[in-house]
Order: structure tokens, then C-alpha cells, then sequence
């Protein structure tokens, strides 16, 4: 699962340096906030069944931080939308990184799906 993400991941980033108008850019947009959001589609019930408050909480808040990046990606004429897009991932990816950090202390271990 973690190679298949990663590799969606690249192609995302390869279609985007591609796609210079605007329609290509909303519908990379989606396909990023799918991919932001897949795995919590895929193990949905693992995740609200397994995972304590804070994971949740951690997990949520990466989702609504990919999320926001997202509306900045779409208005590329605001000030400082780029770096601010930049900043919403990364804030994102660090909240991703917590709530696994999280997920091992919980459970001494990182479990396969």
C-alpha cells in the first residue's frame, strides 16, 4: 500500500509540472485531496475503531490541512498562495508523521493493514 502511494504520489507531481491551464490544475486538485484521503477511506473502520482520540485527532488534522492547501492551489492569483500551499503540506505531512509516532506508542508497534 505504501509503494502504491508513493508512486501516485510521483505521478501527481509529474502531471502537475505538466499541466499549465487552469481546468488541469482543478483536476489535479481533486486528485490530490483523493490521494490526501484514500487511506482513511480504505481502513475507515480500522481507523475509528482502533485508534485513540489524539491518533484521530492528529489524522484529522492533517486532512483538513492537505485540505486548505488545496483551496490556496486552486487560487494561484491570491499573494502568497504557492508558499502558502507549500506550508499547508508540509504542516500536513508533520501531522501525518505525529499521528504515526502516535499510532507506535500506542501499540509498541507498527502493525501491517
Amino acid at each position: 500500500m505504501l509503494a502504491i502511494t508513493w508512486e501516485s504520489a510521483l505521478l501527481l507531481a509529474f502531471t502537475a509540472l505538466a499541466a499549465r491551464n487552469g481546468e488541469a490544475r482543478a483536476a489535479l486538485t481533486w486528485a490530490y485531496l483523493g490521494h490526501a484521503v484514500a487511506p482513511g477511506v480504505l481502513y475507515g473502520r480500522t481507523i475509528l475503531t482502533g485508534f485513540s482520540r489524539p491518533l484521530l485527532g492528529l489524522l484529522l488534522a492533517a486532512t483538513l490541512l492537505y485540505g486548505g492547501g488545496m483551496v490556496l492551489y486552486l487560487r494561484p492569483n491570491l499573494a502568497w498562495a504557492h508558499a502558502g500551499w507549500h506550508a499547508a503540506v508540509l504542516a500536513g505531512c508533520l501531522y501525518n508523521h505525529a499521528g504515526l509516532a502516535r499510532l507506535i506508542a500506542d501499540t509498541g508497534r507498527v502493525q501491517p493493514g
